[in-house]
Formats: C-alpha cells, structure tokens, sequence
C-alpha cells in the first residue's frame, strides 16, 4: 500500500461531506472516489474535490484502498458489507447496523476479511472528554458509583436536516453516542437497564420512532442515567444540548459542552457549528475529524484500531435493550455476544 491511503466516501450528506473534507485535506489519505445515490450530489462533491464519483458503491470500492459509510442510519449495513466483500478498509458511522443481527453481520464479514473497521464514536476524541478518562482513571474521583449523561438535538435537526429521520430516531442517531461514552469512560459494560420513551412530543405523521428517551443503567460499580431527545425547541441557541456528570467516593465531574463553544449574537443567538472550512493554516483542525484521521493512520498500519466493529456491535446491542425496555415496561437483563476476533492486516485492502 502506498503512503497516502486512497479513501472513497459513501453517502454524502451532512456528516459525508466532513468526511470528504477531511480525507481531502490530512497528508496521508487522498480523497479518490465519493458516492452517493443522488447522482447531482456526488457529481458535485467531486467536482469541488477533484477525484471520481460514483452512485455505485461497489463502482466505489474498486477505486480505493478504504470506505467511509456516512450512509444515514438505517442504510449502513449494506453499504460497509459491499465494502468489506470487496477487502477493503471500512469506517461506519455510528450506529454500526440498526439491529443485532445486521451488526453481527458486519463484524463477522469484517473478521473475516482481515480488514482494519472502526466505528466512529468521535466523542472518544474530545479533548474535554479525554480528561475526564484520564482523571477517572488516576484514582481522582475515587470509586464511581453515579452518572448522568445527555446528549439532545434541536427539534430543526429531524424536521428539517433529516429527510430520513423517521427511519431512525434519537434512539439511533443520539443514543450511539451517548452508550459508547458510558462504556468507554466507566471501562465495563452493564448489566441491566430500565427505559421510559415519548412520541407525538413533535406532532405530524412521522412517528415510527421516538423523540424522546431515558435510560438508567445497572453497572457493577455504578449507575447511569442517560437521556435524549430530538424534540428540543428549535428556538433554543444550540443544535446539540449536552450535559455530562460523574460522581466518585473522592469526587466529581461536570461538563457542560454547550458552555465551551463559540457563541454569537447576531440577528439570533447561536453557537456556530464547525463545517468543511480549514483554519488559517489550512487544516480541518476541531477534534471531530481526529477520529477519521485515526481510522487513517490504523489503515496504514501506524496505530491499532480503536472504537471498534465489535464496539459497535455491542452498542447496538444496548440500544435494542434500551428499547426493549421501553416496549416491555420492565427492566431488561443485557445479554452480549461472544465477539473474539482474529488479528487485523493493514494490507488486507488492495
């Protein structure tokens, strides 16, 4: 493999488009081919970019060494399947596959192949959330025993940027992020959970998920309260409403990320949120990106893969529980898979 790793780009929305940014701009990927089912959209992208389009993703993979699945949420599976049948490297947005089944799938194919597959938890990447691990971790707080963690979105991001929102929910779209920063600060998996969930929050004919959710999850150690929703007012002055504190014997955390952004008073008041546009230096440098700088560097043999297929897996297995819980009324006993891979190849992809 060459020292630049040739990336394609599958599904080119929002997030995609970062994506594409990205392998665009980091010295050791080249943006080689972007795709999308939008034929305009992707002839567009690659126009800006200067590298291949295709609608195709299977057209895709024989123009790079690895994937990027930025698919929306329920279309992950198939796209990162026809990634890894053709050997190649494969980044998934977060959720891996919006069911058990479909994401035991993935992690078999993926094991099978050999081949370097992250799950792009990028929250694992947060300098603030970085700290926090590392205080957790020196003994500071002591023995955990309590946490609330929320992560919400304004009620514009399923009204108006999501044309598929009724496909998936915050159940999909948020929660992901929220179990896999429970799982990764606390560093255990839990043992049960309870769950309440709202619908109709919003109105209209979309209601095929919820808008709303919380959770409380049994650890060995600890309990965690987690929450979200995409039914917060959009006259609210940021997309993402976030909230995370940890309690230990010792001590105690709070983050509130809303307060660590830039804010501006114009003709409303907001909290911009970073984009595509590289800083003065020419870089894409807000630590969202770092994960797939990360997923890069492992494809190129330069780091081990971190956030994983099999991390994945299991983060849908929580989300299906919570879920359950939700359905059934009850406290639901988790039950994970057995998930023993074989050792990754960074030359697997050709």
């Amino acid at each position: 493999m060459s020292k630049q790793l040739r990336v394609g780009v599958v599904g080119l929305g929002i997030w995609g488009r970062n994506h594409a940014a990205l392998y665009s701009n980091y010295p050791r990927s080249e943006l080689s081919v972007v795709c999308d089912m939008d034929e305009a959209r992707a002839r567009a992208l690659a126009k800006k970019y200067g590298c291949a389009w295709t609608t195709d993703v299977r057209e895709a993979a024989k123009q790079c060494d690895a994937i990027a699945v930025a698919t929306p949420d329920f279309a992950h599976t198939d796209a990162a399947l026809a990634a890894i049948d053709a050997g190649k490297h494969v980044l998934i947005e977060k959720p891996l596959a919006t069911s058990t089944d479909e994401a035991l799938q993935v992690w078999k194919a993926a094991d099978a192949a050999g081949i370097v597959g992250m799950v792009d938890f990028h929250l694992r990447w947060s300098p603030d959330y970085l700290l926090i691990s590392d205080a957790i971790r020196r003994g500071d707080l002591g023995a955990l025993y309590m946490a609330y963690i929320r992560v919400s979105n304004a009620m514009e991001v399923a009204q108006r940027w999501l044309p598929w929102a009724h496909r998936s929910g915050p159940e999909w779209f948020l929660l992901p992020h929220i179990l896999d920063l429970m799982v990764w600060i606390l560093e255990e998996t839990p043992r049960s959970v309870f769950a309440r969930g709202a619908t109709n929050i919003m109105g209209g004919s979309r209601q095929d998920c919820l808008d709303a959710l919380q959770a409380s999850f049994q650890f060995e150690r600890a309990f965690v309260t987690v929450e979200t929703s995409w039914a917060v007012p959009s006259s609210v002055p940021w997309v993402v409403d976030a909230d995370f504190a940890l309690y230990g014997s010792k001590g105690r955390v709070h983050f509130k990320p809303n307060d660590r952004n830039l804010n501006i008073a114009a003709e409303r008041y907001y909290w911009p949120v970073p984009g595509e546009d590289p800083d003065r230096y020419g870089r894409l440098s807000h630590w969202f990106y770092d994960s797939m700088r990360y997923w890069v560097d492992s494809c190129l043999g330069l780091v081990p893969p971190t956030s994983t297929i099999a991390d994945g897996v299991r983060n849908t297995v929580l989300v299906e529980a919570v879920l359950q819980a939700i359905t059934e009324r009850r406290e639901v006993v988790i039950a994970f898979p057995k998930l023993e891979s074989r050792p990754v190849s960074s030359a697997a992809a050709g």
